[in-house]
């Protein structure tokens, strides 16, 4: 169990597929994430609101903003452990690489698995 991200094209092309981490990492990233709920608004309820849930896309408007947030995170000065922070600059730089990655190419959606 875990999550993944895919970034497809309006043909249905993938453009991007990787795995964003096991249910564990996914649940380090939330602890984190959840303490800042009105800055991390998209992550929490869009993409980490569980360790594994498949079927849901982020598209249009959304994109701009989860790569802000994404963008947030990895420079946040957050306090938590050192394996908290590696996961959760691990997976903002993963956000970052797929919403530039859909954002390039227009018409093109987020999905997670």
């Amino acid at each position: 169990m875990g999550l993944d991200i895919s970034v497809k094209d309006t043909t249905g092309n993938t453009l991007l597929d990787e795995r964003l981490g096991n249910a564990g990492y996914i649940g380090r990233v939330q602890k984190v994430c959840a303490q800042y709920p009105d800055i991390f608004k998209v992550i929490n309820q869009q993409v980490i609101y569980s360790p594994c849930h498949c079927g849901d896309e982020i598209e249009g408007k959304d994109l701009p903003m989860l790569l802000a947030e994404a963008e947030v995170l990895l420079a946040y000065p957050f306090e938590a452990d050192d394996r908290d922070k590696e996961s959760v600059k691990e997976f903002a730089q993963k956000l970052i690489n797929a919403c530039r990655i859909a954002l390039s190419n227009p018409g093109a959606v987020i999905e997670f698995d």
